[in-house]
This record gives C-alpha cells, structure tokens and sequence, in this order.
C-alpha cells in the first residue's frame, strides 16, 4: 500500500462533488492500485454521489471482490436507484460471485420499500436455501415483509429462526416481532413478547401503541401511554402522533383532551401534522369550534414564524 499511494500531505483536498478532472487524473493512475484501494475510491465516489464516476471505475476493474459489488450495489441503492441495484444484483449472480448477507439485505430491502414484499420474502426464502448468513437484518426485512402480506404462519417460522439463533432478544427484531403479530391480528402473541421484553426503549413503547392503533383499541394505548410516563421514559412526537391518530380515528375526546394538555405543557409547537391530528380529531368528535380554535392558534404561529423569516 505505501509504495502505491502517495503521502497525505502530497494531496490537495477533493472537493464534495469529485471534478472531471480530478477523477480523470485518479483514475489514470487507477490500474497500479490494488483492490483494495479501487474498493476505496468507488466507496468514495458513492458517498459524493458521483456514481456515474463509480459505475465507470467498477466497470473497468479487471478483478473484482464481494466488497467491490456490494459497494456499488449499495451506492445506487442508498440514492434511492433501485432498478440500477437490481440490474447489478442480477449481473452478479449471473457471473457467479459470491452474494454477502449485506447485499441480499440491501435488495430485499429494496423490494420491500418498492411495494413488492413477496419478492422481498422470495429473496430471504432464497438466503437460508444457499446457506448465506442470516443476520438481524435480514430477519428484520423478512418480518417486516410478513407483516405487509399479513402471512402469520411465515412470520411464526421466521420468530422461530430468530429464537433459535437467539436473535429474538435483539430490539429490532422483537419489535418487528410485535408489528408482524399485531399486523397478523394475533394480538396475544404481541403482547406476550411486549411482557417479555426486559429493557423497553421508547422504541419498543411506540410500537406497542402503534399495534394497539392497528385494532383502533384506544383504551389499551392509553394505559400503554401512562405506562410510559410513569416509567420515567419521555415519550416523543411519534408517541403523541400516532396514539392522538387512534383518538382521531375512534372519536375518543376524553383521551384526545388528556394529550392536548400534555401537548401544550411540552416542546411539541413546532409538529405541524401533530396539530393536524389535534384539529382532526376534534372535527371528529363533534367540537367544531374548539377544532376551530386550535386551527387559529395553529395559523397565527405559522404566519408569525414567517414573518420572522
């Protein structure tokens, strides 16, 4: 590496969006370098987002590695170009190169952000049929996948995996577990693993409540809320939005009062779809004026931070 690279202080500082020139100049150089070092720079291309730039040096590697196809796989993934990373994920398994945990993650993943979760379950399917490692990840993905098809007996198989390989106790896997179950209307199941967790995050807590929300169960989520507070956990603006959506959604004024109060004696002014959900579910328990009320207060502070800007 010493006698290829040169010395740091030798180097001018690369701009945040790489130049033609620049990269041309690198790349020229490109061939007496190693994989290594290639991997390196496509890696830093990515994160420029020059990945026109990263695309022609990974083209033109005449070796590549796992890390060389994960890179770029990753690259157009991470910038949200998933027909790119399918094409390329596709081109590797054509060429027979050796597929990591990362990259099937990074695909399934994608599938599953891109509407396809049977595709996203296909692919996991096809992980623990070639003996790849399964990691956190890929549970949390294949989890994930099951709760958006509402298929309970793989999401049980896949819970049965994780228990096995004593992945069940990390966080995001047993809160995928509680989504997957709740999502799959096995509510029992949710509430058993929720028990049996025995550190909570507020993480663990909002997915509670956002279960009780799948199943408009209002009453249950606002023990779950007093829970939280009296735990000494702060609950956060996904805690308020997504429990003051179920009061919306249920019509429960009772409820929806309590957490304006709480709303008003905290930092929660500056939430605009958190005063949206206020405003929604005062309209739909018939308190039109009050809806009204905190619509006026809602556009003043908006207009008044405008005309501060």
């Amino acid at each position: 590496m010493s006698s290829t690279l040169p010395h740091p202080s030798s180097l001018a500082p690369l701009p945040s969006r790489p130049s033609f020139r620049a990269c041309s100049s690198i790349n020229e150089s490109c061939m007496e370098w190693n994989i290594f070092s290639q991997n390196a720079l496509i890696a830093m291309y990515v994160k420029c987002g020059a990945l026109g730039f990263a695309r022609k040096l990974f083209d033109e590697m005449p070796e590549r590695d796992v890390v060389s196809w994960n890179t770029i796989v990753s690259g157009y993934a991470s910038w949200g170009l998933w027909e790119k990373a399918f094409q390329l994920f596709e081109q590797m398994r054509a060429e027979g190169s050796e597929v990591n945990s990362v990259t099937w993650n990074t695909i399934a993943s994608g599938h599953l952000q891109r509407g396809n979760p049977r595709e996203a379950l296909r692919l996991i399917s096809e992980v623990t049929m070639h003996g790849s490692e399964v990691d956190f990840v890929t549970l949390v993905v294949g989890l994930s996948a099951c709760s958006h098809v509402g298929s309970l007996k793989l999401g049980k198989e896949i819970h049965g995996f994780a228990t096995r390989c004593c992945g069940d106790g990390i966080e995001s896997v047993r809160n995928a577990l509680i989504t997957m179950y709740y999502r799959c209307k096995d509510t029992e199941h949710a509430c058993l693993l929720f028990q049996m967790a025995k550190m909570r995050s507020l993480v663990t807590w909002n997915t509670m409540i956002a279960g009780f929300g799948l199943s408009d169960q209002a009453e249950e989520a606002s023990f779950i809320i007093r829970d939280v507070v009296q735990s000494g956990v702060q609950p956060n603006y996904v805690t308020v939005v997504t429990y003051l959506a179920l009061c919306a959604r249920v019509a429960n004024l009772q409820h929806g009062q309590e957490l304006h109060c709480y709303i008003t004696k905290h930092d929660f002014k500056g939430y605009l779809l958190l005063w949206n959900s206020l405003i929604d579910m005062y309209s739909k328990s018939g308190r039109i004026l009050v809806a009204r009320r905190v619509f006026d207060l809602l556009t003043n502070r908006v207009i008044r931070c405008h005309t501060l800007q």
